[in-house]
Formats: C-alpha cells, structure tokens, sequence
C-alpha cells in the first residue's frame, strides 16, 4: 500500500521521564521513528517534556514541546498545531492513558484526529476484565477470574475453582494487594479477617487461577494494515510466572519447548494481532506448563505498545522496530520497507544465531543490607543485554554487568558456606535480587537440580546449563595452569578478574597464562540472519575459540567512547544524550568512533551511530582487548558520568590517554583544596578519617550541624545532615562505614556551574540554582536557570571564583563545580574534572550543544577560535526549572536516614515567569498542583513568620488547613484556623495515612532537619511523592505556586 495521503502532520507523544516499574522512554526508537517520518516528509509535532533525550532536539520538520503530558497542555497544542494523526508507540501506558482522557474529553473526534498503532479495541485491553472476556469470547485460553459482587458469588466461585487461587484486592490511590490461597479454609480466613475492616466491599476483590509457578514466555509480533505479521523476538523467563518479567532474567531464544509448541503460541499471537485488528506492534506474554506430554498455556496479557523485549529485538537481531512501526503508520506494509540499519525487507523475520539474556539491575543493592524482595510488581531500575555463542557466555556477561563479583563472593560464598541445605533451599524460595547467585551457592554445595527445581519452579534446562558454569569454575580452581581448563572457563565467559577470585591468584598471572596459551578474544558481528546476510552496520560481541570477523578500522584518527552501564538512580539517560553528541561531533571531524556498551536502552550505543559498536560489558578487561584490536590509544570517558570515571586511573596506568586531556595523570594528582585557596574562595571545613573520636573533635571545633557520610567497600555512601550526637552516632552505627567523611554544615544558596576550558581560557555556559535545602543531593533539587537569587555582582563573584579555579586546573574539557554562597562568602562543594548531569538541561535551554563544544575542545580547538569569551554565556528571557522526577525503591535497609523515593529522571518546565515555570516544573513530573483541597503546613522556627502569609493566601483561595500543633499555635495568634496533626502519629487518622487516601492534596514541610526531623520528613517526603502529592521543602517554592494559583483564580473575591 503506497504512503497514505491523508497523513501530513503526526503528532508524536513521548513517555516523559523514566519511572522505575512504570515508565521507560525508548529514546533509541522514537529516534528511529522520527527517521522514517522525515524520510516520506511528513511533519512531526512531538511533545516530551524530558530533556535529556535526542528525539527532542530541534531539527526541520519537527516542532518540539517540552510541555507537560497532561490532557490540559496537549490539547492547547492540538488546537495550535492541527495534528493529522496521533502516534502513541512510543510514549509507553502514559501515551495510552493520555489518548484515553482526550478521548473522553472529546477534542480527538471533533477534529478528526486519526490514532496510529493503536485503535479503541487496543485501548480497552489493558483492563483485566475486559481483556478475559474479550479472549474467553474468541476461545483464547486465559487465566479463570472471578469478579465479586455478594457473597452467593464467592460461594459459587470457591464451589467450582481449582486451587491454588489468587485474591487480589484493589485499593484506590495504592498498589493492589494480591494473596496466594491454597484451600477453602485459608479463603474462609482470609475474608473474615478483610471483613472486619470498615472500608470492607466485596466488590473490591477479584479472584484469579494461581499461574505462579507457571513458565513465562514473551513474544513480539508487528503487524501490518494488510494483516501479515513478522515475529520480531521471543524470548523465556527463567523465573516463574510469580516473578514480574522486568525483574526476571530472559533469555533469548526459547530453549524449553519444541517448535510444535512455539508455533501454536505464534498462532495464537497471530489470531489475537488480526482480532485486534493492530497496525504495529504487539507484545504478548504466556503462562505455559508442561504436563506429561501435554503442553497447556494461557494469555497473561497482552500490550499494544513498544516494550524492553521489542527493545531487545533490536539488539540481537538488528530490527529497526521503531521505524518499520512508524512506516506501517502510514501506510507502508511490511514488505514494502527496507530496514536502513540490516538493509533487509521487514518482512523477513530474524534468525537467532546466538543467546541473548537480559539480566536486570537494581540500584542502591551495593550495601549488602539492602535488598529487593521480588513478586508481580517491577522493582529493577535498568538492564544490561549479554550476548554469547552460547548460554553460559551470555549470562556471564550480563551478570559481569549487572553485579559486584567480589562483594557477592563476601557475602554469599563466604556466609552462607557452612550453611545447611534446607537453609539454603529456604532462601531460595524467598526470591530477592540476589536469586541467581543463591542458585549459584546452592548448585556449588551439591544440593541436586531436581530439589532446586522443585523448589524455585526454574525450568531444569536452565540449571543444567549454570550448574556447567559452577562445573568449568571447580575445575578451573582446581588446577588453573592445565589449559583446556583455562580456555573452558572463557568459553564459559569466565572474567579474568573472576577467574583470579576463584583460583586466588593474582590477575595479573591469567593475563600471563592467556598470553602464554595465545588464547585471546575474536569479535562476532550482530546481523540478524545467522549470517546469511551483511548489515549496514558494524556491531560486535565476542567469544572465545571461534573465527574473528573483524579487522581494525584503518584510520590513526579513531578513538574509544566508554558508553554507559545499565540505567540506575544517578546515571540516566543525561549522559546518554552527552555521548550521542559526542560521538555525533567526532565523525563530523572525520574521527573513527568505536564505542562499547551492552546497555540496551543507550541511544548512544546504537548500531547507526559509531563507526564501530561493541557490544560488551564496560570492564576493564573488555576495553583493554579492544584497544589492542583497533590500536587505539584515546578514550573518551568524559561525559559517562562518575561510575565511568572511575576507571581513568586503571586505564592512564595501561598507557592509555584521555581525548584532549594528555597531562589527565598530572591533574588527578593536584591538591583541589589549595587551588580553592589560591582563588580566594573557601573551601568547606571536611574531614575524612577511620577514628570516631576525630570526628568528635571536629564537631568540637566546627560544631552541629554537620553533613556526615562515609565509605564501605570503596564505595560512597549517601550523606545526611545531622544537628545532634544521637543521630550522628546512630548514622556511622547503622551505615557501618570504613571510612567517616564529615563537613561543616552551612546553610546558604547552592549554584552548580558548567564550564568549558581549553587548559588556559574558561567559558560558563550557565549557572543553575538549586532550590532545596543545602544538604539535598544535587540530582534531588529542583534546579532553576537562570537563577533567581543571585544579583549581578554575586554572579560575577562566582564566574571569577570558577575561573579562577579551573585556569589553575590546566584540564582541557568540561569541568563541573558545586559552590554554596552564604553570608557574603562563596564555599567550594564540589569540583568535577568531567561533565555533570545538567548538561542536557542546559543545552535545551540555551539552544547550544554544549557536549559538542567540548568534544571541539578535546579535539584541538582554543576557545577564541569559537568565539568563547572568559564569562557565563548570554541567555535569552525565559526561565527554565529542571524538575526530578521520583521513584519509589521497594528495597529493604536497616538506615532510617535513608529515603526510598529516589530521582530516576527529570522533566522542564519554561516560562517567562518563576511561578509558571515552576507550575509546569510540577504537572510534567505527574505532581498536579491543586486548585482546592488540603494543605498540609509543617515549618522550622525561623519560617514561621513567613508561614503566616503563606498559609494566609492559601486560606484566601479557599483551601482547608491542616498543620503540626507549633505551627497550628503561631497561625490561631493570626487568626487563621486550622486542624491540628500529628506528624508520625499510627492509625487511620495519622498524617501518612491522610495522604495515601489523598485526604491532604498538598504538603509544605520545611524542617531544621535534626534527627527526629529529618526522619520525620523522610516518610512525609516518600509517602507524598509515592502517591503523586506535590511537597514544598521550602517556603520560597510554595511562594512561587501560590503565585499561579492567585493569577488562576484571577482576584475572585466578593465586593
């Protein structure tokens, strides 16, 4: 079918920032969509307010709306652009969700608006009722489910199901409580004890078939407007059913059932697309089981959206899934494209010639005291994609990327060696983050497969295939030296750092034996076509003992990008965006790039980009062999984040140079506080050190408050201010720390500041302001350019104090610094010698590439040449708000300092004024300002004057006061009325419960942050965030909204 011409402009929704078990923005395939729009010159109007993305950089043909995904704000725009078409793919369940309210709302059929890859049937299907009935009626097998609305109906359920069964209790504003029964008399108590409840409705309940300790499959099947259907990927789960798919590891291709089976699972997937009747992609998940010779499956649900296993298909199998999807949207079939990247017709379904497994990552599990419990709800916050020759290959590599070897060896091989079987058969059945390696301790101890199997509901194929993993590293341990030991362990995808835990000897000496044995790595290219078929491009994974496919790029110009690790709290797709235009830069100056990543979700490692792209876990070892295979002598780690920096020093001592940054070594040696001194700027009073009692010595000199962190395993900890000797003592006891970092704490004004040097001339291309309390991770603020506390004169204080800093530096490239003015005097925080997290938000913001400006640095260029001067950067009228955006970590730790609502991205906000700015700050990042409801007020003494005023014009425009008795005490003097709470007080009338039932719309919760405080405005913070109520830790920023609300209500006031 040729390019439908009713399809000119097409309006693209984004997924705005990444929400950890519920948002993901796929970057790379928006990306490629885009392509394959402009291709045919359609006109593309795509709205995401997350600027840390490259489908959002202006370019022709697209008009960009960094604006808030609400039904509000898209339908302003739909009335000034005039959408054709509206394009959901890639914008993920808040795409679908939001096609839903504009539905409703009426404004999609009044203009005619067409919806691409999606219709109202796919719109229906992701509620549970809808989507049994919808397969039961088409004699599709799905789980038995039971609606309940008396109790003659739980009656009639519990006569005619078959245990064990799933009640699932759905509770507004929260997560659904689900509970495994076994029997009639576990239903029976169940529900006498939900009985007793004053809330108690039957019609709250619903009761499924317990597939649990069933297998799970996936498969992705794009469909196209003529009915054909190309399987895309397909892939199993290693953990049962029981197990959210996002926090299992998958593996690719499906190894545990026979192709009679596969195929009536496709057939099914095929009946479902046609019934559908979907133009794009699918994404179906079974539940299968095998009885005897029998096989029995059932639909678990079914997504009309992009996913990470249609993410995935692009990975292993070189399928560009986000432009043939944007093709078939309008218009085109499957055989009527060419993919750009394998050059193959989309119809053509891949071959897999090799595993793949996807292996999850979650953040903050560097403390063995924390941990994830695992269950139907996502907890991991991003991935990491093995590929290997073979099973064993693959999941080394994804665990290599995904996990600390020599933590884990402490904590489990070390622990749990004298532990016995049924202790470990135990932990087994409690599934956490650290199952794979508890399958791994008890295959070591010889507990038998089929125990374990029975116990875990893991198929037998794929503990057969570890337990050769524990197999080849017993072996190896048992005489390293013996060669075919040696070259087993790397057919295995043994690390040479993990050979050397296992034997105990020094790494050094394998790297000697392999030399010795001249066993090294070869490098096969990715395509899609069990090599049938050349692609496009140049991507690569390695195996040992097979034939090499490469030869090293010719040019002497070429140099090597550490791209990024899985996604994780801190290191987001901010970096992700740096490196894609850094790379982008290189070859536009006619330098081979070779970047290496096994980060499925990077768009900077995608296979279009680089001139080379290998597709291995960021190790030491793996940038080492491939330097050598390419000759290459630069790197460029400076825009990867601080995880990434971190191997400068390894690598510098490897003969190894940094892009632009030859005398690296020289300046990593340099003494940061005395060139702090040197600008006459003061550095903060610090201390590290293993002796408690010289910590009370400082406290003694500098007195509370103080900011107290630490190190454990070479690892940074979290930090916390601390007004008093108990929360101190109970901070270093909890967090068992090797080493004790303290500061003096000085409340004042935050900036972070951007800079460019060439080694002798500093540019700024801007200061951002953050906007919380000092001792607020940066990443955790929300941060302002321009700034709005800073007069001209303060602000040329700071550019001089910066440049002072950085001309003594001598490092050509950016260097990021934190700086604290208070009382008239300006105080280092911080000092990076490589880019910060706000270049991207910057660059939006300014219009300017600035990771382009300097990767020119590193490449050569002066600053003058590109008419750089000494000074912070002109800026246009506008005032942008960098807004995290808040994930709630389920996992479990014994520090009560510690916040489980973590920053997993950010979102913008722009306006000509503060207050807008802000307002729109706070709708992009699903934090919906109220316009009546109940506000919360909680403030520090020296706030409560102007807690007055606030809680007075918030009273004014009609909203209900609720506040701690202290501050209810000092607004009654006012004459204001208010409701008196609690702060941490139990029960159904307690502040925390308030809010979880959205009985409080609103919090203003500005503490001194003592101990009790701190911790108090811990479980505030995390509850209000968690159930998407806006907090305010600072009376300006509840200031600046009320700003909005007062305009909003536009003076209605009586005569």
């Amino acid at each position: 079918m040729p390019l439908s011409r009713e399809i000119n402009k097409i309006l693209i929704l984004g997924a705005g920032a990444n929400i950890v078990n519920k948002v993901s923005d796929f970057d790379i395939l928006c990306h490629q969509a885009i392509q394959a729009l402009c291709e045919d010159n359609v006109q593309i109007i795509l709205i995401n307010p997350n600027p840390a993305t490259i489908q959002t950089d202006t370019c022709k043909n697209i008009h960009v709306f960094l604006e808030p995904l609400t039904t509000d704000f898209v339908k302003r725009i739909i009335r000034m652009e005039k959408p054709d078409a509206i394009l959901t793919a890639f914008g993920g369940t808040p795409a679908i969700e939001l096609v839903k309210k504009l539905q409703k709302d009426g404004i999609i059929q009044d203009m005619n608006i067409k919806l691409l890859t999606i219709n109202d049937l796919c719109l229906k299907i992701k509620d549970a009722q809808f989507l049994y009935d919808f397969l039961s009626e088409n004699q599709i097998p799905v789980a038995d489910q039971w609606l309940l609305h008396s109790v003659s109906d739980l009656s009639n359920v519990l006569k005619n199901a078959q245990y064990p069964l799933l009640i699932t209790k759905s509770v507004k504003y929260r997560t659904d409580k689900v509970c495994s029964v076994n029997n009639f008399g576990m239903v029976k108590d169940y529900f006498q004890q939900e009985a007793e409840s004053t809330r108690f409705n039957l019609k709250n309940y619903r009761i499924n078939e317990d597939l649990s300790s069933w297998e799970e499959l996936i498969f992705d099947v794009i469909r196209d407007n003529t009915g054909n259907c190309c399987f895309i990927n397909s892939m199993s789960s290693l953990e049962p059913v029981s197990v959210n798919s996002h926090d299992s590891i998958l593996i690719a291709p499906i190894l545990t059932h026979n192709n009679n089976q596969i195929q009536e699972l496709r057939h099914c997937c095929s009946k479902i697309a046609n019934l559908l009747n979907i133009n794009g992609i699918l994404t179906i998940h079974f539940a299968v089981k095998k009885e005897g010779d029998s096989f029995v499956y059932k639909v678990l649900s079914v997504k009309p959206r992009l996913t990470h296993t249609s993410l995935i298909s692009y990975r292993i199998n070189i399928y560009s899934v986000g432009y043939v999807i944007a093709k078939i949207a309008i218009g085109y079939n499957l055989n009527e494209i060419i993919d750009p990247q394998s050059g193959l017709n989309s119809a053509i379904e891949p071959i897999n010639d090799a595993f793949a497994i996807k292996m999850p990552y979650w953040s903050f599990t560097e403390l063995s005291s924390n941990y994830y419990e695992l269950g139907n709800k996502s907890t991991s916050s991003g991935l990491a994609l093995g590929i290997g020759r073979n099973f064993e290959t693959a999941l080394m590599k994804a665990i290599q990327s995904t996990t600390n070897i020599m933590q884990n060896k402490r904590i489990y091989f070390n622990t749990l060696n004298n532990a016995s079987d049924d202790e470990i058969i135990n932990k087994l059945q409690h599934v956490d983050n650290h199952h794979l390696l508890m399958l791994i301790v008890a295959i070591s101890k010889g507990i038998s497969l089929s125990d374990i199997q029975l116990h875990t509901g893991i198929n037998c194929i794929f503990l057969q295939k570890i337990a050769h993993i524990v197999n080849v590293g017993k072996k190896f341990k048992q005489n390293p030296e013996q060669v075919n030991n040696l070259i087993a362990a790397k057919k295995c995808g043994f690390s040479n750092k993990l050979l050397s835990m296992i034997a105990n000897i020094d790494e050094n000496l394998i790297d000697e034996l392999l030399d010795k044995h001249n066993i090294k790595p070869s490098y096969i290219g990715i395509d899609g076509t069990a090599g049938l078929h050349a692609p496009k491009i140049n991507a690569y994974y390695s195996g040992y003992e097979v034939e090499n496919e490469i030869i090293p790029l010719s040019q002497q110009d070429k140099c090597l990008i550490i791209g990024l690790k899985s996604f994780q709290i801190s290191q987001t797709g901010e970096f992700d965006y740096m490196i894609y235009h850094v790379a982008q830069t290189l070859k536009k100056h006619k330098m081979q790039t070779v970047i290496i990543s096994n980060n499925p979700e990077s768009i900077s490692n995608s296979y279009d980009l680089c001139d080379r792209v290998y597709f291995e876990p960021i190790t030491l070892e793996n940038i080492l062999y491939i330097c050598k295979k390419e000759n290459i002598k630069y790197l460029i780690t400076q825009f990867s984040g601080k995880q990434i920096n971190q191997y400068r020093q390894r690598l510098l001592a490897h003969g190894l140079k940094l892009l632009g940054q030859d005398n690296l070594s020289d300046i990593l040696q340099q003494d940061r506080k005395q060139q702090i001194i040197n600008a006459n700027v003061n550095p903060v009073p610090a201390l590290i050190t293993t002796n408690r009692n010289e910590v009370l010595s400082f406290i003694e000199t500098y007195k509370f408050p103080v900011l107290i962190g630490g190190f454990k395993n070479d690892k940074k900890q979290k930090s916390a201010v601390v007004f008093d000797k108990p929360a101190l003592n109970r901070y270093i006891d909890e967090n068992d720390l090797d080493k004790i970092s303290i500061s003096q704490f000085i409340e004042g004004n935050k900036y972070e500041i951007t800079t460019i040097s060439d080694g002798k001339n500093v540019t700024i291309p801007g200061i951002i302001e953050h906007f919380e309390q000092t001792g607020s991770h940066a990443s955790d603020s929300i941060a302002v350019f321009r700034p709005q506390n800073l007069t001209s004169n303060k602000q040329r204080l700071i550019r001089d104090a910066v440049v002072n800093i950085a001309q003594q530096i001598h490092l050509r490239g950016p260097i990021n610094l934190h700086i604290l003015l208070a009382n008239e005097q300006i105080y280092v925080l911080q000092i990076k010698t490589y880019a910060g997290h706000n270049v991207a938000f910057l660059s939006k913001s300014l219009q300017q590439d600035i990771s382009a400006i300097s990767t020119e640095v590193l490449l050569g260029k002066n600053l003058d040449e590109l008419g750089l001067a000494n000074d912070v950067w002109p800026s246009n009228n506008l005032i942008y708000i960098k807004m995290p955006v808040f994930s709630y970590l389920s996992y479990n730790s014994v520090n009560t300092f510690d916040s489980k609502m973590k920053t997993s991205g950010s979102v913008m906000g722009r306006a000509n004024r503060l207050p807008f700015a802000l307002y729109k700050g706070y709708e992009a990042s699903n934090l919906t300002i109220p316009s009546y409801g109940t506000v919360f007020i909680s403030v520090k003494d020296s706030d409560k004057k102007s807690a007055i005023s606030v809680a007075a014009r918030f009273h004014k425009l009609g909203f209900q006061l609720l506040a701690t008795e202290g501050t209810a005490n000092i607004l009654a003097e006012e004459g204001i009325t208010t409701s008196i709470v609690e702060k941490l007080q139990t029960g159904n009338n307690s502040l925390l419960e308030k809010i979880a039932q959205h009985k409080i719309n609103l919090v203003i919760n500005v503490t001194n942050l003592s101990d009790s405080a701190s911790h108090d405005a811990i479980m505030i913070k995390d509850q209000a965030l968690n159930t998407h109520i806006p907090v305010f830790s600072s009376i300006q920023s509840a200031e600046n909204i009320l700003n909005v609300l007062e305009t909003m209500a536009m003076c209605t006031q009586p005569l």
